[in-house]
């Protein structure tokens, strides 16, 4: 399964953590650019998204459930707002890579 987190402009952030069912992804994308990573889904379970900024705050995307016998690839957009971070819902990408919104 991969998984790809877009950032949209979140300049203050310092950290993103990904967090999976036996998985956990710790990494740095700067605004307007994205983040992939591919794992192995063993069982189902829960993925989150944390976005971490200077003074210990921090935000969470939604939860998405995600089983090894579901789609290849997911997606992720972030968003800032003035005051608060944006999460999108989780997306799917099909085989012809059309993007579906998946709750």
């Amino acid at each position: 399964m991969l998984i790809s987190d877009s950032n949209h402009n979140v300049t203050e952030a310092t950290f993103f953590r990904l967090v999976g069912v036996d998985n956990t992804a710790d990494f740095n994308v700067s605004a307007g650019n994205t983040f992939e990573h591919t794992f192995e889904v063993k069982r189902k379970g829960y993925w989150t998204l944390f976005v971490e900024f200077p003074g210990d705050r921090y935000a969470k995307s939604p939860r998405k459930i995600i089983s090894r016998d579901s789609y290849r690839k997911w997606v992720m957009e972030v968003y800032y707002y003035p005051g608060a971070v944006g999460f999108s819902e989780w997306h799917k990408l099909n085989r012809r890579g059309e993007v579906h919104v998946h709750g």
